[in-house]
């Protein structure tokens, strides 16, 4: 669903402020020709693809924190966002909890 907004990169922001994890797929740079096609054709719906505002490349997606990879042929993406897991340090009987 990112590929319908115009702020794209403040929503990929603001899914990392607030979830620990996040999985989002998108089409591909390399799928946009492809969606045309199928657009053109009617095998999907024109309006939903119309209104794709932005194709996220890789650079674009890491660039923001979240790890890539494509899927389908090159033709869909992957992004996902782990928050770090703290590690747990022992000294003087405290237990202190330290980012990682």
């Amino acid at each position: 669903m990112v590929e319908h907004l115009h702020n794209w990169r403040q929503a990929l922001r603001e899914f990392r402020r607030v979830a620990r994890n996040v999985v989002l797929t998108t089409p591909s740079i390399y799928g946009m020709p492809v969606l045309e096609v199928l657009a053109a054709l009617r095998l999907v719906n024109v309006a939903h693809i119309r209104d794709h505002k932005h194709y996220l490349r890789r650079h674009e997606i890491e660039a923001e924190g979240y790890r890539h990879q494509y899927f389908l042929f090159g033709l869909n993406q992957v992004a996902v966002y782990e928050e770090p897991v703290a590690e747990t340090v022992s000294g003087n009987g405290a237990e202190v909890a330290t980012p990682s």
